[in-house]
């Protein structure tokens, strides 16, 4: 991978830098608008805590444990509609509630963070670029093999 593509990671890096600007999220998913706007004005007076919240609320038994703790999320990794709300914020802060397909969406964008192009990153864009390449290798193997069958 350092052969073929270690030229490349920098100039890619900075091409899609706006992808790997993260956020450390903490969040809480609901099915209910009605439950979800209840408890977000809740927390807006003051009657109760996002952790507490997330404990009560969370499905995912580690996300519970973790009081909704989802770590460092990248821009590229959130649905658009959410990563606009996110990106938006000033930390700490609580956004208003977020409707997807998946439900209703209660975060606390705890911080924001820009991206440096470190040996970890370095590490896995050219793991990435490996893998793609790998992935064309196999597909063209895989066509030789079928013209060759024919």
């Amino acid at each position: 991978a350092q052969k073929l593509f270690a030229d490349r990671v920098e100039s890619f890096f900075f091409a899609h830098q706006v992808g790997y600007t993260g956020a450390v999220l903490f969040e809480v998913v609901f099915e209910s608008q009605d439950l979800a706007q209840e408890i977000f004005y809740a927390i807006q007076e003051d009657e109760i805590g996002f952790h507490e919240i997330a404990y009560r609320h969370t499905t995912h038994p580690e996300l519970r444990r973790l009081g909704g703790y989802r770590g460092l999320v990248l821009r590229k990794e959130m649905k658009p509609e959410i990563a606009a709300s996110v990106f938006s914020a000033t930390p700490p802060q609580i956004l208003p509630l977020l409707a997807t397909s998946e439900g209703v969406h209660l975060i606390l964008v705890q911080e924001l963070v820009q991206p440096q192009l470190d040996e970890a990153w370095r590490a896995r864009i050219l793991s990435d670029f490996f893998s793609e390449w790998l992935k064309e290798q196999i597909a063209e193997i895989q066509i030789e093999l079928d013209i060759a069958k024919s």
